[in-house]
């Protein structure tokens, strides 16, 4: 049972984004076996348009350093596009204005690293639509 708890655990440490311990003994092996994992935290927001429109939305980053951004636009009609940019609090662009549409790297959108601090960041967009669309920022 103390066996399945620490695979249980382990589990666990390799599924959520946050140090986790597991520890087991037994009565007659007193070595202790501990599992460590840190992983970084996958911050998402998103904004529904409706029609074509221009703005932004803020998404918060708790990972500093080295951190991946993905840029993706979701809608019906391959037509629907939107040009991106991440911005931080004072305005500075953080990345490069990128063009993104449903079909961009085969669907999986627009992605790069940047190395910034943590905080609030803001993602501006001009977006063209008649069905409308998702516009979706990932930061990990």
């Amino acid at each position: 049972m103390k066996k399945c708890i620490t695979i249980f655990a382990l589990c666990l440490a390799l599924l959520f984004p946050a140090t986790v311990h597991a520890a087991e003994t037994t009565p007659s092996n007193d070595k202790l076996v501990t599992v460590e994992s840190s992983s970084r935290t996958t911050y998402y927001e998103s904004t529904w348009l409706n029609n074509s429109s221009s703005g932004r939305f803020p998404i918060y980053c708790g990972n500093s350093g080295s951190v991946g951004v993905t840029f993706k636009v979701e809608s019906s009609s391959t037509s629907s596009w939107a040009m991106i940019q991440l911005l931080d609090a004072n305005g500075n662009a953080k990345t490069q204005l990128v063009y993104v549409d449903p079909t961009t790297n085969g669907g999986d959108g627009y992605y790069t690293h940047i190395n910034i601090p943590a905080g609030t960041y803001y993602v501006t967009f001009n977006a063209s639509t008649n069905v409308g669309m998702r516009i979706m920022c990932w930061m990990y």
